[in-house]
């Protein structure tokens, strides 16, 4: 016999035997253990076992005595998500359904895997739960619980889940709670525990006993069970309690938005602030679910920063029950907040110890700053209190404070009589060297005299104080003890020159040493001009003196003159600062006119350019003899036939027509005159250009004048015995 038929002839002889095997094995079957099977386990955890472990792992299946199949449990797969099981054993309690009920027997067989195909299930074997009736856990009954949020749980959980009735002793039903509902409601519940607070709002009671019991949903009936025993349970009496160490008679709340507690009571489900205040009663009632508040929840003016708020706290624990009677009263107080230097003044350096100002983030409703700067060991305070002109804190506020120097400032404020703890520090630098420079109203402005206070930046502890002033024909360095100096000072005072700009610097002497020049800045000796007070003006009369500002250096003033008759009319008063309208006459100047007037001024024989023009307006005639007149402006000179004047001279009526005139005048009375009537007319020069007396009414009626008048107001004096009458008339062209 050859080699491979003998290799075929083992083949055959395997697979003869392997088939022989294969269906021996497959012929075995396992049930439960003997000692399991037909018993009553003693809890729903105990172990199951086989009366022999077959192949890779069993399968149990579990079904009613009527042979309804409950749940399958693959052993094989449980090891595999928990290798800490078996793959040969069962628990009932590590089925994942609800199907497993107490007091219950169970039909269950095994089947085992080969690691190809599971093998016909084994005989039945029955299994009976352990007895245990469902009823409230016993360690509830008969207790008060400490809270009604406390969990109350059954004896064991059974089936799917529970449903709980709550009863008053009187066996009024209150309602009844389903655990199995809820729990898919509101997931995070459990389907098998009561909590009171599970119940609707007001129908739990602190404080109350009440008698519970609870049955279980079995599934595969798809129905409750019954009621188990009844259990008698005490809610909790609501508790007093006070804020918390943390903040009770706390003073410095650091905020009003600063989360303030109290100690926490059991089972409480709200709890109530009452907050109030000396001078205000009570200023918050403050109802919270927490046990927390904050001032901010007050109402408006509250809170006040600094003052105490009493407060006392209450709770309860249902909805409906009484507030309890508060703990301990408790103050706090919203600490003042705060402050510091601001960021933009916070790390600069000083250079003006006296004008450059350091200012505080401002706090609302402070009451004033207080400031502090520390150098080494070295510690100055300062107080700003009057906050109406508040705007910062200068270095010189704080004796003692040197140049060259790195300075530590911080602030306190103080609000309602309170101050705040200190703010952070910053740092705050003095120059080794200070400069100063014209103050900023002097910069690339004009002064209007050579005598004029000039002021530079003072700068604390120099002196004496440098100037170098640099323009036409000046070119002079003076000293001055201050921050203060005029161009008079200067020995070449006589080449300065109106209308002329000035470049001036300055630097001081400070620690023993000259410290650098500051900038220079232009300033304009200013052209005068008329004062103030003509500029713009109306002149009572003729002799009325029309200033010029009056200044120094100047040896002498002329007014340029612009207006009705005269044309660049240069006036030079000998050595004046004014002139008067008189003077003019002869020149062309006339009355009711308005002129420009423009003033030169002469320096080391040089006039000056005319500065700014003013006008003036001249009166419409003159006021003579100091007789008293009250002028009225004309209105319209070019009305040839306006209506008489006329007056009651004791008891004669007459008039002077018309008026204004471009040819005569005439005079008109009524009555026969008992005495003689003079008449002057002045003219605005004060001549009496015409004078007549006359003693009855013919001579009157008869008389005309001012045919041959120049155009002007003229004054017209009546006299009739001891009486004057004075008049004006206007003479047209």
């Amino acid at each position: 016999m050859n080699i491979l038929h003998q290799l075929k002839k083992i083949n055959l002889i395997l697979l003869f035997s392997s088939t022989l095997f294969v269906n021996y094995v497959a012929s075995q079957s396992t049930q439960l253990a003997n000692s399991i099977c037909n018993t009553s386990i003693s809890n729903l955890g105990a172990n199951i076992t086989c009366v022999s472990n077959l192949g890779q792992g069993h399968r149990f299946e579990i079904s009613k005595t009527d042979g309804t199949i409950i749940d399958t449990y693959d052993a094989i797969a449980g090891n595999i998500t928990n290798p800490t099981r078996s793959k040969y054993a069962f628990r009932f309690t590590w089925l994942t359904g609800c199907n497993i009920s107490y007091g219950t027997t169970y039909k269950i067989r095994v089947s085992w895997f080969d690691g190809s195909n599971w093998s016909t299930y084994g005989s039945y074997c029955n299994i009976t739960t352990p007895s245990l009736p469902i009823a409230v856990a016993s360690s509830f009954c008969g207790t008060t619980i400490s809270s009604l949020g406390v969990n109350i749980t059954a004896s064991a959980n059974q089936m799917c889940g529970h449903k709980w009735e709550i009863r008053d002793l009187s066996n009024n039903l209150i309602g009844e709670y389903d655990a199995l509902t809820s729990s898919i409601l509101y997931p995070g519940r459990s389907a098998y525990n009561f909590r009171f607070t599970w119940m609707p709002a007001g129908t739990i009671t602190s404080g109350t006993t009440y008698v519970i019991r609870v049955a279980y949903y079995d599934p595969t009936t798809g129905s409750w069970s019954a009621y188990g025993s009844s259990c008698n349970i005490t809610t909790p009496v609501s508790q007093s309690t006070q804020l918390n160490p943390a903040w009770c008679n706390n003073l410095s709340i650091p905020s009003s938005s600063t989360t303030i507690t109290c100690n926490t009571v059991t089972g409480a489900i709200q709890y109530q602030f009452t907050i109030s205040a000396t001078g205000y009663g009570i200023v918050g009632v403050l109802t919270k679910s927490s046990n927390s508040f904050k001032l901010n929840e007050l109402t408006a003016p509250h809170p006040i920063i600094g003052l105490d708020y009493n407060v006392e706290v209450s709770s309860r624990n249902t909805p409906t029950s009484a507030f309890s009677s508060p703990g301990s009263i408790c103050a706090v107080r919203l600490a003042v907040p705060t402050t510091t230097i601001s960021n933009s003044d916070c790390g600069t350096t000083i250079n003006y110890l006296q004008s450059d100002t350091i200012h505080a983030n401002i706090i609302p409703g402070a009451e004033a700053y207080r400031y502090r700067i520390i150098d080494g060991s070295t510690t100055i305070t300062d107080t700003v209190n009057n906050l109406t002109t508040y705007n910062g804190i200068t270095l010189n506020k704080f004796p003692g404070v040197e140049y060259c120097k790195s300075y530590q400032i911080s602030v306190q404020v103080r609000v309602n009589g309170f101050w705040s703890d200190w703010g952070a520090p910053c740092t705050i630098l003095t120059v080794c060297q200070p400069t100063t420079e014209l103050r900023s109203g002097f910069i690339n402005s004009n002064i209007t005299s050579c005598a004029t206070n000039i002021y530079v930046n003072a700068i604390t502890y120099a002196s004496p104080y440098e100037y170098r002033v640099i323009g036409s024909n000046i070119n002079e360095v003076i000293q001055s003890t201050g921050s203060q100096m005029r161009l008079s000072y200067l020995t070449q005072a006589s080449n300065l020159a109106y209308g002329n700009t000035y470049s001036i610097e300055c630097r001081v002497f400070v620690n023993g040493n000259w410290c650098p020049w500051g900038p220079a800045k232009n300033l304009t000796l200013q052209i005068p001009t008329l004062t103030n007070t003509m500029c713009g003006a109306s002149l009572p009369t003729m002799s009325t003196k029309v200033y010029s500002n009056s200044v120094s250096c100047v040896t002498d003033y002329r007014f340029r003159i612009n207006g009705p008759g005269l044309t660049n009319f240069i006036h030079n008063p000998s050595s004046t600062s004014f002139f008067v309208p008189n003077q003019l006459i002869s020149s062309g100047i006339q009355l009711g006119s308005t002129y420009s007037v423009e003033v030169s001024v002469l320096t080391n024989g040089v006039w000056s350019n005319f500065g700014s023009s003013c006008n003036i307006t001249l009166p419409l005639t003159y006021i003579l003899n100091n007789e008293s007149e009250s002028f009225e402006n004309i209105n319209d000179k070019t009305e040839p036939n306006l209506i008489a004047n006329i007056y009651d001279l004791e008891n004669d009526i007459f008039s002077i027509y018309p008026n204004p005139s471009n040819t005569i005048f005439k005079i008109n009375i009524e009555n026969n005159l008992d005495k003689p009537l003079i008449i002057k007319v002045i003219n605005p020069m004060g001549t009496v250009v015409e004078e007549k007396t006359f003693t009855d009414n013919k001579e009157i009626n008869d008389f005309s004048f001012g045919n041959d008048y120049a155009q002007g107001v003229y004054l017209v004096n009546l006299y009739f015995g001891d009486d004057i009458i004075q008049n004006r008339i206007v003479k047209l062209k």
